[in-house]
């Protein structure tokens, strides 16, 4: 009888931590980020397969107002945001929630040995990412629970996730785009006979319906070339194009996201928090001059419109 009555008590143990709901994981990147809502990086069982940037106290963020949305693809499509946390943080610290593509990771080693981490992920990700926090908005049981303001949407990506993002960029909910190191590829006879998957194509430009951010590391960037074709093409929306020389990885594992963390960050701030102090680099009398060794142009300015 003793014995069965210990069997019985390791099951019911068992089964209470098998029906008990998973903690979700977090850690602390750049002590929280320079902005006034210190930041965690989680994970949130709404969001599977995807990785939470946000502020650790959601309910003082939204207090004023919910806050804007940033949908994130990565650099070779990659299943993993890791290489790109402490940019991605950083932004999250200024009153924004983050949903970038791939599961999350407690470091940089564990993606590396998580085979998955470097599958070919679809564009269409992003857009499931924008629908599932339309769901996570009107759940009273989320920590996103009008706490998310689904009017005011960026899509953002690095490299191939900046094709990602252009790709989405024609959904009405989408009301800026950034493209990383990213512009649309010109297939070769080449890689058009092998059928590569590139993507997108350059007919995704026309489909831009809302202001448009390229920051490239200059000729050294792979994307370079590209960037600024894409650039040249587009006449119905207000964009700019920034350049550094910083190469094809920018500065995003750098404190805080380093350079490209706060040109991206300032965009994000002018066109989503609409703060008047922040175009002044794009096109104003400050200028990109502001931050030593960047170049900008824009165009179509007379096209500007704000959320």
């Amino acid at each position: 009888m003793r014995k069965l009555f210990v069997i019985l008590a390791g099951f019911m143990l068992c089964l209470t931590a098998c029906t008990e709901p998973a903690v979700p994981r977090q850690k602390v990147v750049d002590e929280g980020g320079l902005g006034k809502y210190p930041a965690i990086v989680t994970e949130d069982a709404q969001f599977k397969g995807y990785t939470i940037y946000r502020p650790a106290d959601m309910v003082k963020a939204a207090a004023e107002k919910p806050l804007p949305l940033v949908v994130f693809g990565n650099g070779g499509c990659a299943n993993t945001s890791v290489f790109f946390e402490r940019f991605l943080n950083e932004i999250a610290s200024f009153g924004y929630v983050v949903v970038a593509v791939g599961p999350y990771h407690e470091t940089q080693a564990e993606a590396e040995a998580d085979e998955e981490a470097s599958e070919w992920t679809d564009y269409q990700l992003l857009t499931d990412a924008m629908d599932l926090m339309e769901k996570a908005v009107k759940n009273e049981k989320s920590v996103f629970y009008k706490s998310v303001d689904m009017s005011r949407v960026a899509v953002m990506g690095q490299s191939c996730g900046g094709l990602q993002a252009l790709a989405v960029s024609g959904d009405p909910r989408v009301k800026t785009t950034v493209c990383l190191n990213s512009g649309v590829i010109t297939p070769t006879e080449e890689q058009q006979q092998r059928n590569l998957n590139l993507v997108v194509d350059k007919s995704i430009l026309s489909k831009l319906h809302a202001p448009i951010l390229y920051l490239v590391g200059g000729k050294k960037d792979i994307a370079y070339e590209n960037a600024v074709d894409d650039f040249s093409r587009i006449d119905q929306v207000f964009a700019v194009i920034a350049t550094d020389d910083s190469g094809h990885m920018g500065t995003y594992g750098e404190e805080f996201g380093g350079t490209y963390g706060q040109i991206a960050l300032r965009w994000l701030e002018w066109m989503l928090h609409e703060e008047e102090w922040a175009p002044s680099v794009f096109i104003g009398e400050e200028c990109i001059c502001a931050y030593p060794g960047w170049d900008a142009q824009f165009k179509n300015k007379e096209k500007l419109t704000l959320p």
